[in-house]
């Protein structure tokens, strides 16, 4: 950047880091959710939200892992239109019905995908869908100034010399010769500016100082939120067994949601050889259950 503007970042600063940060985190955890049957936890998507800080009702003890209090999912349910739904098994889940994959938006690959998952379903078996942890969606701290230290420096060296130039300005208006003496040469406007360079020379510095004080009031809440999420994500990479269990629930239930809802997933746009493989896998599961 500029000299000019390394003064303007000094004094006011860059604007808000994360100005794009909610619209980014709703895009991953709607692609997160997508790749994972429309069938979430509260536990997956604290990652993506604002779950409670460490040390509150997130916690990694315990023989259930991540104990979460589930509050803090309504944005994303009021957001994707989701729905609480409890299984046999007690385990709450969240599903987001439009958020089903459609077979023809994902082309070849993510239909095999979902047609492998519903044989797994029809066996018995724990679907094999994406499972890897989420990332958590983490904000930028607020910077004091991108300007580099050179220019940083420059910038002090130009408020201080303003500073003293404006005092020894002051100091010489102070005395009622001078005063008359400029009056007389015409500048008496200048005892009338002297009050605003001196708020400006005042400004120059205390605008700086007092967006330090409110940056870090901002970083500690942004430093509290990161750790929350990354609390969050990490206990989804060892997950104790109740945890587990929950989220093979909901992997289960959201193949059971794509099967029972075929008309939805599986559009007119479908490729013409995934039709003639889900009808082949149709005909496999009759014969299966005629078996029996």
């Amino acid at each position: 950047m500029s000299f000019p503007e390394a003064i303007f970042s000094f004094v006011f600063g860059d604007g808000d880091p994360n100005a794009g940060f909610d619209e980014a985190r709703w895009r991953a955890l709607g692609q997160f959710i997508q790749d994972r049957g429309g069938v979430v936890t509260a536990e997956e998507m604290a990652a993506f939200l604002d779950p409670p800080p460490d040390g509150g009702s997130v916690s990694t003890s315990g023989a259930s892992g991540l104990e979460v209090d589930d509050s803090f999912v309504l944005p994303a349910l009021l957001r994707f239109g989701g729905e609480p739904l409890v299984d046999e098994s007690g385990h709450l889940l969240y599903s987001f019905p439009s958020l089903q994959k459609r077979a023809g938006s994902g082309g070849r690959r993510e239909f095999a995908g979902r047609l492998g998952a519903a044989r797994a379903a029809a066996e018995g078996a724990a679907p094999e869908v994406a499972t890897r942890p989420p990332a958590p969606a983490l904000e930028a701290e607020w910077l004091q100034s991108a300007a580099s230290l050179g220019q940083t420096v420059g910038a002090v060296a130009l408020g201080g010399v303003n500073v003293a130039a404006v005092w020894f300005l002051a100091d010489l208006l102070s005395e009622p010769t001078m005063r008359m003496y400029a009056a007389q040469q015409g500048l008496g406007w200048i005892a009338a500016l002297l009050p605003f360079l001196q708020l400006y020379a005042g400004a120059f510095f205390t605008i700086p100082a007092v967006r330090w004080v409110v940056n870090q009031a901002r970083n500690a809440r942004i430093a509290q939120r990161n750790a929350a999420r990354e609390t969050a994500a990490d206990a989804l990479s060892a997950p104790l067994p109740r945890l587990r269990a929950k989220l093979d629930a909901a992997r289960r239930a959201g193949v059971q949601k794509v099967i029972a809802a075929r008309d939805i997933v599986f559009s007119s746009d479908k490729e013409v050889g995934g039709e003639q493989e889900l009808a082949e896998f149709d005909r496999r599961l009759q014969g299966q259950r005629k078996g029996k």
